[in-house]
């Protein structure tokens, strides 16, 4: 006691006066202590947590972090989704649960520009502290943020122009492209747009001058207001989900509303120039089963698919449907798409909606509780090549059986 005692004595007239309470006010300048145990063990010896939230773990200054329930606000989507956005891109560990944890502002900042929102700091004060008197943290921003629309994702250039990464990056260095003091900027993940029109239009393609995928609702309506620009002005349609079952009224309300925006009568009293297209995969069962099976099951399901259509198609409209299953390593029947001639989607989760409250007890609704999807419009390159795996001669997968509907 008596050594902690004259501790404090040594440092008085350093920190505080010896008179003032040594728990009162904050040490100016600090000492170089022997021991650092001592420094830890009080509070009186322990520097300040200057720039920091004394609520967060995170080694980060607040105004160069922001919270992954923030962003996701910001951009418009579920913190279920921007997280697993994060966790894909290694932003966060699979440990990372909870959307109040915080990540850097550059890796939020690069995320932002792809959905074209501009982040702005704001200010946060530590608890207590009194929101109207300005903020003791005054860290400037590391990097300015380059207005929506000037810049283009290396991710997307490399979709437009159909390259690998690494091709990419080797052609931005030999041109110099992003390049400062003659290095290559660690993290670079976008250019200028004028730099990335210039590459695209050398490979005949036209970047695309948006973000090149949105996050929606998984809602029949949704989905189709979101592909109708294609589906109003194309007479090939590809609609493409491996897991389609027409017994499951959720498959069924996306094929209806698509169907809804794909004008049959106004372009002619018929469907001839108007295809339809529907491409699923045999159920995985079926596969390894005998012969008899396979055909027994899949009369069943052909009488139950046209059954669900008849009901829901539009006059004039007829579907065809193909049912494939994978070849010996071959291409994997997985995602969804969308496509016509003149382009295509990507949809992350499947062409079926969500249930609404009124359909959990419905045996024919498969109970799901994904809330949205994102949708990816496809590169020219990419577009090109899946559009071969189902058209093309020989196409990337067996056809098992094919049947129309309508017609």
């Amino acid at each position: 006691m008596h050594n902690h005692a004259n501790r404090l004595a040594q440092i008085a007239p350093i920190g505080f006066p010896s008179n003032a309470n040594p728990y009162s006010q904050p040490l100016v300048k600090w000492p170089s202590f022997n021991s650092p145990s001592t420094a830890r063990r009080h509070p009186a010896f322990r520097r300040p947590n200057i720039g920091h939230d004394p609520r967060r773990k995170s080694n980060l200054p607040i105004s160069m972090s922001i919270r992954i329930h923030e962003l996701a606000v910001k951009l418009g989507i579920p913190n279920k989704e921007i997280m697993a956005l994060l966790r894909e891109r290694k932003v966060i560990g699979a440990n990372v649960t909870s959307p109040s944890s915080t990540i850097s502002e550059v890796y939020a900042e690069d995320i932002a520009m792809e959905f074209g929102v501009s982040l702005k700091a704001v200010a946060m004060h530590p608890p207590g502290d009194d929101a109207s008197r300005p903020s003791p943290i005054t860290c400037a921003p590391r990097r300015k943020i380059a207005a929506p629309g000037t810049v283009i994702r290396i991710d997307q250039l490399v979709a437009e122009v159909g390259m690998t990464d690494k091709e990419l990056m080797a052609l931005l260095l030999e041109r110099k492209i992003g390049i400062r003091d003659g290095k290559s900027p660690s993290g670079m993940s976008y250019i200028s747009r004028r730099d990335g029109d210039a590459i695209a239009k050398e490979f005949n393609v036209t970047c695309c001058k948006g973000p090149c995928s949105i996050s929606i609702d998984r809602r029949a309506d949704t989905m189709a207001n979101t592909v109708a620009p294609l589906l109003e002005k194309a007479s090939h349609i590809l609609l493409i989900d491996p897991h389609f079952d027409g017994r499951k009224r959720n498959f069924i309300r996306v094929l209806e509303a698509m169907l809804d925006r794909i004008p049959f009568a106004e372009k002619c009293k018929s469907q001839n120039g108007i295809r339809v297209e529907y491409h699923l995969a045999v159920k995985p069962l079926l596969e390894k089963a005998k012969r008899a099976m396979v055909e027994f099951d899949m009369a069943k399901f052909v009488d139950e698919t046209q059954a669900a259509v008849n009901e829901i198609r539009p006059a004039w409209a007829r579907v065809d449907f193909f049912v494939w299953k994978q070849q010996k390593y071959g291409e994997k029947l997985h995602d969804r798409f969308v496509l016509t001639e003149l382009g295509g989607v990507m949809f992350s989760v499947g062409l079926d909606a969500r249930q609404n409250s009124a359909d959990r007890d419905d045996p024919e609704f498969d109970y799901e509780m994904d809330g949205s999807t994102v949708v990816a419009r496809l590169g020219q390159r990419l577009y090109e090549k899946t559009w071969a795996d189902y058209q093309g001669t020989p196409a990337a997968f067996d056809l098992v059986h094919q049947f129309s509907v309508g017609g």
